[in-house]
């Protein structure tokens, strides 16, 4: 976006960041030092894993040219490679898991062999053997170490293994290992939406699977960044996981693309042995044997779930070629969330309250009137049935080489719908539906289809490679039951207005996302002296169409039933093609990504080893956004030359340098005691959906009228239900020509526009005690370099009450203000702090839409844990995670504008960015899981989690302070809510005192609100109460002939919950168990005066208070499933 001048304010971005810059530049040039000095210490593949270790005679010197052959026993793959002259071998790109043998022969000495030695994914295991002289009696193999990979020399950073063990035994819902991430002491979850690593924003994750980046790129919110997701899918079967990781600070530079956290799974392959399984898992609502499987909350006719699916592998040539295939299905049905009416009774509590049935049928008849049926009002069952195809073969080609294809396609559908008690806002560009009848609804329709191919080679001088390719496509589509514009009425209950909706959804016309990512991978390592070098590249090259069509059915808002009837709407809107034709509404474009990165491993000793590497990520956009001549013109007219914006900028091509490096230190050099860390950047790409806004929102393509009445010019137009007769002009105002249309507001990307980069830092201490228990201290910091802000070019900055001096307009509880004028009704004017008000004849409400960067979100974590791998029949983790997360903006919706919008609350100017608490941050998390497999094959597996609560900030529903978005104000806390003087109330004397009283408790009742009387609340600085979850899994296997086995397990989902109804009750906030703002305080009127000094008068929302004796009710256990118990039955067969 080219400017100049653009403010008089200072710049958003923040501070210089001079010490990141030179942090960054020391870690350069380290790691450049320690590149070029190289003459190999162990190193691993991104989706295999290694062996590695020291070959020494009698005497404990190194052996050169000895001879390592290294077989896996299951498949017959066997590879070999000889010692370098210091007695080190290293052997890569093995298939994660084993058992493998691991044999040396040198001249002179006897023949060795070691067995069941396992590898680990991206880990190095190592086995150091002393050799003894041929003219010796043969002895047994002397095994200096066969390390666990929890000290593995290759273990610098923040990382969490995830064994097949556990994968296939902890107890999930949706069979999806995605659930899984939840084991990492790290990880953390939103009030909705992906899990977040270490409180980063959880749009930065990437999830690869062997290799292969399997990320949503577009990156909806639906999807939580799977492909699938938006309709409940999931990538993979469970069945075909054989393990993962999951890293925040990998000191690997070929572990790339993420800012948050990277998610790393391989997958299962055929062995030499025919084997497969079958499973049948089922839970609904009827009872078993007189055992309810669902808690009474959401114990309905409608809740069956049933999930089947099986696996296959073996042998096609034996030691050669095999194949393994994992499909699984899913046919679910369960009820839609939220109130309803069913036989005329309306739903119990503790849902919301249910709209008055004699309001419901006003607006039905009023309808019928116009021909059209709003639908049901009654319970929604929701279908989401869901079909994942998986399958893999591996060529052992030679010695030398080992091909891997593997191929996963995924259809899934989700009938989207849910209904809550919204309050009603008549501004026609916001949605707030509330009650939702049956026309409301829209099915979600997502395909995934993904092939990898891999080829790993090992030559026997010990150099490695691995190729990589992967192909995706990726569709996500809307159904619609109608064709209608969307319709929302607002009901007068309990002194609030609500929301009824009913029509097309107004997100859904048209809804169409098509996605093609190619990648192309390969990976170099040469061993030389104690060095391991890797080098390596990867291009990613991204094509994305996106058909957007918001609102193009029409959406019309009416105060009330009285209005509908009359056809007078107080809001109206309309999303078109301006040329008129509909194939100039999507965003088509493409991303290209090149990566280059090179890395030394550099074992000092037998006890330290340090990684060093540089990593470039080049993304360009190849791409340009058309030109909207008209708003350039008009900006530099209306600005005197002092703003210009061209909608056609986009980032330039920049190359984002990511060095790193890390240590491990291994005191006695056994495993025993260990010592990691390791600082370094980060980079990923954003979501690709903030980039693809200013290629759909220039004012060329979409265009968005919106009518509101607020003026001569904006008064609402006829209302009808005809989507091809929908009025694209206010009432009165001339239709547009083609190509002559104005826009509500457009979206640009900031040519100076940076991936998101992170600085991290991490170190770590592990001690392994007898019996194989780990104990492990880690700590983690992260820093942003280039975060991303989204933000409102089109505000000047806000009102000045000393131009000289700059100084800010504020109202007399010290918030900034933007507003010129804001009138008795709380209407808002500010035309004085925006460039444009009118484009074209469309009002210009939601301005110029920036996506850029800023330099000021941090966090950092505190992990302790004792952990022990599958032994004895026993492994088991439990975990304590302090956590502080902070940003300027918690990016949490899909589009650019709702970023904006929802991302801060504040009180301050929008150019002062100031970093408070992340609505990703739970300071306090503790987990505990293990499964144990008893004598009488029975398997015990159990899962804890107790968690800090979801941050929450309380705001007004209003614009109080004038920056035309609505519910992003937090509230003032009175010092006495009894005190006129501090805060006013609506309705009569009585009413009055009501709320104030009601209010006051409501401020007593929570701590958080106390400590801050008298001044406006922080955001996100208070939370829902502290949260317990635990699941028990019980499996039963039964002997049955010839090696098949069959089993029965038990899954029950919040057992505490099973045990007494009051236990695990998840208490969310009243108002909105989804979003941390919560609208507590609704603007009704604003007193006479000036600004500085009137005040607005608020009516206290009922729900968070009883209106007979006034106590507070500020949280609720919803009947949602996360406060319910569920059994789930899993019947398997395996052979």
């Amino acid at each position: 976006m080219g400017t100049s001048n653009r403010r008089s304010f200072p710049p958003r971005r923040g501070p210089s960041m001079r010490w990141i810059v030179g942090m960054r530049r020391a870690i350069i040039g380290a790691a450049v030092v320690l590149v070029v000095a190289a003459g190999g210490a162990p190193a691993q593949g991104v989706t295999t894993g290694a062996i590695t270790g020291k070959v020494t005679d009698p005497q404990g010197q190194p052996v050169a040219e000895a001879a390592v052959q290294v077989t896996h026993r299951g498949t017959g793959y066997t590879t070999t490679v000889r010692t370098r002259s210091n007695g080190q071998f290293l052997l890569q790109g093995l298939e994660v898991g084993g058992p493998y043998t691991v044999s040396i022969r040198a001249i002179g000495f006897q023949p060795f062999s070691r067995d069941n030695v396992a590898v680990g994914l991206s880990e190095a295991t190592r086995v150091d053997a002393q050799l003894t002289a041929q003219a010796v009696e043969l002895q047994a193999l002397q095994v200096l170490g066969a390390v666990t990979p929890d000290f593995a020399p290759t273990r610098q950073g923040v990382t969490t293994q995830v064994s097949d063990t556990l994968v296939q035994r902890i107890p999930t819902f949706s069979r999806d290992f995605i659930d899984q991430l939840k084991l990492a002491p790290q990880v953390v979850y939103p009030a909705s939406g992906a899990a977040s690593g270490a409180g980063a924003y959880n749009r930065f994750n990437t999830i690869t699977i062997d290799g292969a980046n399997q990320s949503e790129r577009f990156n909806l919110g639906a999807t939580n960044g799977v492909p699938g997701g938006s309709a409940g899918g999931k990538i993979i079967a469970l069945d075909a996981v054989k393990e993962f990781r999951v890293m925040f600070t990998p000191t690997d530079v070929r572990q790339g693309s993420f800012a948050g956290m990277l998610v790393n799974a391989v997958t299962k392959s055929g062995t030499n042995e025919l084997h497969g399984s079958a499973m049948y898992a089922y839970r609904n609502s009827d009872p078993i044997g007189g055992v309810q499987l669902v808690g009474p909350t959401i114990r309905t006719p409608a809740f069956d779930v049933k999930q089947y699916g099986f696996s296959l592998g073996g042998p096609i040539i034996k030691n050669k070629l095999h194949f393994f295939i994992a499909p699984e299905w899913q046919q679910r049905q369960d009820p839609a969330l939220g109130p309803y009416y069913l036989d005329g009774q309306p739903s119990p509590a503790p849902d919301d309250p249910v709209i008055p049935l004699d309001s419901l049928t006003r607006i039905e008849n009023a309808m019928q009137a116009y021909g059209f049926n709003v639908g049901s009002s009654a319970p929604v069952q929701k279908e989401t049935p869901l079909t994942n195809l998986f399958g893999r073969l591996d060529w052992d080609i030679s010695p030398v080489h080992r091909f891997v294809v593997r191929q996963i396609i995924n259809h899934d559908q989700l009938d989207d719908f849910s209904r809550n008690v919204n309050t009603f806002n008549p501004d026609p560009t916001v949605q707030n539906s509330g009650f939702r009848y049956s026309t409301n609804a829209f099915n979600r329709d997502a395909k995934n289809n993904s092939t990898t191919a891999q080829l790993y080679s090992n030559f026997a001088n010990g150099t490695s490679n691995e190729l990589i390719f992967g192909y995706s496509t990726i569709k996500d589509e809307r159904i619609v039951p109608v064709t209608a514009p969307e319709v929302t009425v607002g009901v007068l209950m309990n002194g609030v207005r609500r929301s009824v909706t009913f029509g097309t959804e107004q997100f859904s016309p048209g809804n169409l996302l098509k996605q093609s990512i190619f990648e192309l991978v390969d990976n170099v390592t040469i061993p030389k002296g104690a060095h391991t070098i890797t080098f390596g590249g990867r291009l990613d090259f991204t094509h994305i169409f996106n058909n957007f069509a918001q609102g193009s059915y029409g959406v019309y808002k009416f105060f009330n039933t009285d209005s509908l009837i009359a056809g007078r709407s107080v809001g109206y809107a309309v999303g078109y093609a301006n040329s008129q034709n509909p194939a100039d509404i999507p965003a088509d474009f493409h991303v290209k990504v090149y990566s280059l990165y090179g890395q030394d491993q550099w074992a000092v000793n037998d006890k330290l080893t340090i990684t060093a590497g540089l990593r470039a990520d080049i993304p360009t956009l190849p791409d340009t956004p058309p030109e909207n001549d008209t708003l350039a013109v008009k900006l530099d007219s209306a600005s005197a030359g002092q703003f210009v914006v061209h909608t056609s900028t986009k980032p330039g091509t920049s190359v984002l340098i990511s060095p790193r490096i890390g240590f491990n230190y291994n005191p006695g050099g056994r495993a025993e005691n260990q010592i990691r860390g390791g600082i370094g950047v980060f980079t990923g790409p954003p979501p690709y959906i903030l980039l693809g806004n200013a290629y759909a929102n220039t004012g060329l393509g979409l265009v968005r009228l919106s009518c509101n009445n607020a003026s001569a010019t904006t008064q609402t137009p006829t209302f009808t239900m005809d989507v091809s007769a929908l009025p694209t002009a206010c009432a009165g105002q001339p239709v547009p020509g083609p190509g002559q249309a104005g826009t509500i507001g457009v979206n640009i990307t900031d040519p100076n526009f940076k991936y998101p980069q992170y600085l991290g830092l991490s170190g770590g201490f592990d001690h392994q005690f007898p019996h194989g228990w780990i104990f492990t201290l880690e700590g983690m910091y992260r820093k942003a370099i280039n975060g991303v802000l989204v933000e409102d070019a089109n505000l000047k900055g806000p009102r000045l009450a000393d131009s000289a001096l700059g100084i800010a307009y504020t109202d007399r509880n010290g918030r900034v203000m933007y507003a010129d004028t804001i009138s008795a009704t709380g209407s808002v004017t500010n035309n004085k702090q925006r460039w444009l008000t009118s484009l074209r004849g469309a009002a210009f409400t939601e301005g110029i839409i920036e996506v850029t960067n800023q330099s000021k979100d941090y966090n950092y974590s505190v992990s302790a844990q004792m952990h022990k791998r599958f032994t004895n029949r026993f492994e088991g983790t439990v975990a304590y995670t302090y956590l502080k997360s902070m940003d300027v903006q918690s990016l949490t919706s899909d589009r650019a504008i709702s970023n904006f919008r929802n991302g801060r609350q504040l009180s301050v100017s929008h150019d002062d960015l100031i970093a408070t608490n992340s609505v990703f941050s739970r300071p306090h998390r503790i987990v505990a899981y293990g499964t144990y497999s008893m004598p009488w094959k029975m398997d015990l597996t159990m899962y804890y989690e107790g968690t800090s609560g979801v941050p929450i900030v309380y705001v007004t529903q209003g614009d109080v302070n004038g920056d035309l978005v609505n519910g992003n104000d937090p509230i003032y806390i009175p010092r006495n809510a009894r005190d006129p003087n501090e805060i006013l109330f609506s309705g009569n004397t009585t009413q009055q005192a009501a709320q104030a009283t009601a209010f006051e408790n409501f401020i007593n009742g929570q701590p958080c609100l106390n400590r801050q009387r008298g001044r406006i609340m922080e955001r996100d600085s208070c939370r829902s109460p502290f949260q317990n979850r635990f699941d028990l899994s019980v499996r039963q296997s039964i002997p049955t002939v010839g090696g098949q086995r069959l089993a029965l397990q038990v899954d029950i989902f919040n057992f505490l919950n099973l045990l007494d109804s009051k236990w695990g009750q998840i208490k969310l906030p009243t108002l909105s168990p989804v979003f941390n703002n919560q609208s507590a305080l609704i603007q009704t009127a604003r007193t006479p005066g000036p600004i500085s000094q009137s005040q607005s008068v608020f009516t206290f929302d009922s729900r968070l208070y009883d209106a007979t004796t006034l106590k507070a009710k500020a949280f609720a256990a919803r009947s949602t499933f996360a406060s319910a118990y569920q059994i789930q039955m899993t019947l398997r067969y395996a052979f």
